[in-house]
């Protein structure tokens, strides 16, 4: 049967495989962007890729023969990345950002990030946690903080992205409210 990578990932994580997942991701997500030019792709990445130096040789050798495809590559870190510290992260993010790859920060308003760390990290996109977009429609106090949110976004050039969004209504209203793309 089908097991989704949240059932899986984070005990493979504890257990330090991390890195051998987000290599595999990383290998699949290269293979499938050098056979079909038209094809934009996100990879995640766990805290513990930062210093991989398997995850880094890999992607820097595909740089070499397709540095022009990479501002077709999205990596995406998630919030859990803060533990790792902010000189860590923002080396990490600028030394992609450096290549072309964009960036993205996932499931934002979950963990600790401070909404300082937008501009701290050298981030493209933020994806709002989906807790903050499901049911949007209805809930004010959620309306209010994305506005916020995508006001802040606007105002340091990131694109906000609104995670699960599930109804047509929720969907309109974040249209309404200036979001740049839904999941």
């Amino acid at each position: 049967s089908l097991v989704t990578a949240h059932r899986f990932l984070p005990a493979a994580q504890a257990g330090g495989h991390g890195p051998a997942f987000d290599r595999a991701a990383l290998a699949m997500g290269l293979d499938r962007l050098s056979a079909d030019p038209a094809l934009v792709l996100s990879v995640n990445v766990s805290p513990s890729t930062i210093g991989d130096p398997g995850w880094n040789a890999l992607l820097a050798d595909w740089l070499a023969s397709h540095a022009s495809s990479a501002n077709r590559l999205v990596v995406e870190i998630t919030e859990s990345f803060c533990g790792t510290g902010e000189d860590a992260i923002a080396a990490f993010t600028r030394a992609l950002r450096t290549t072309g790859i964009r960036v993205a920060l996932d499931d934002f308003g979950t963990g600790s990030t401070a909404v300082r760390h937008l501009s701290i990290f050298a981030l493209d996109i933020v994806k709002i946690d989906g807790r903050y977009g499901r049911g949007i429609a209805e809930i004010q106090e959620n309306q209010s903080l994305v506005r916020s949110l995508i006001a802040i976004c606007r105002r340091l050039s990131l694109i906000a992205v609104a995670e699960h969004v599930e109804t047509a209504n929720d969907a309109d209203w974040l249209a309404g409210a200036g979001i740049d793309g839904m999941q």
